[in-house]
C-alpha cells in the first residue's frame, strides 16, 4: 500500500498457500532499494474483508486502459481495487485542486515521452501526496483502506504498458477523477 509517515491505512488481500516474497518500499528518497522478506501462507483461509463502499477496476475498454468505478469512494472506508489488466498495475490517489480538469490532466500526461520519460513541467497536483495500491497481479484484488478526505481526487498508475515497456499507461488514458464523500 502507498501512504507516507504519519498517515495510516491498512489492506486486506486473499492469498492461497504458499511463499510470497513481501516488498517493503519504507524511504523511497534515502533508502531506494527496496527491502524484501518471505512470507509463508498455509492452512485454510480465516478472517472477513472490510466492507468497501466502492470498487475501482483497472480494465481494457475498447483496448484501452482505463479505471471503472462502481459505487461512492466515501472518506475514512475500504475501497476494492481489482487488476484485470494482463499486467501488474496499481491505483494511486492524488488531491486535485477544484479547477484542475479531466482536460488539464490529458494535456499533462500527453507530454510524457515515448519511452515514459517524465515531464519538465510539474503535475497539476501535488505529486508528493498520493497514497493507494502497490501494483497488483493481473486477476487480483485487494481491499484497501487508505487516508482519503472529502474532496477531488486523480486515480492514476505510473506504471508502463507492458506491451511496449515504454508508453506510461496514464498516457493512454489509464486515470480517472473520483469524488471522495
Amino acid at each position: 500500500m502507498v501512504t507516507h509517515p504519519g498517515l495510516s491505512g491498512s489492506f486486506s488481500q486473499d492469498l492461497t498457500p504458499g511463499t510470497y516474497l513481501l516488498f517493503e518500499y519504507f524511504d523511497l528518497e534515502n533508502a531506494p532499494a527496496p527491502r524484501y522478506r518471505w512470507l509463508t501462507v498455509s492452512g485454510a483461509p480465516s478472517g472477513t474483508h472490510p466492507t468497501p463502499t466502492a470498487t475501482l477496476v483497472s480494465e481494457r475498454v475498447a483496448g484501452a486502459p482505463r479505471f471503472t468505478l462502481s459505487g461512492t469512494v466515501r472518506a475514512g472506508r475500504p475501497l476494492k481495487f481489482v487488476n484485470t489488466l494482463p499486467q501488474e498495475n496499481e491505483a494511486v490517489f492524488f488531491p486535485l485542486a477544484a479547477d484542475v480538469t479531466g482536460s488539464d490532466l490529458t494535456s499533462y500526461f500527453d507530454t510524457f515521452g515515448p519511452n515514459g520519460e517524465w515531464p519538465a513541467d510539474p503535475p497539476p497536483f501535488d505529486q508528493s501526496k498520493g497514497v493507494g495500491s502497490l501494483p497488483l497481479n493481473p486477476q487480483r484484488s485487494s481491499v484497501i483502506q487508505i487516508p482519503l478526505t472529502a474532496g477531488r481526487y486523480a486515480a492514476l498508475t505510473w506504471l508502463k504498458d507492458a506491451t511496449d515497456g515504454r508508453t506510461r499507461l496514464v498516457k493512454e488514458g489509464q486515470y480517472k477523477i473520483v469524488e471522495v464523500r
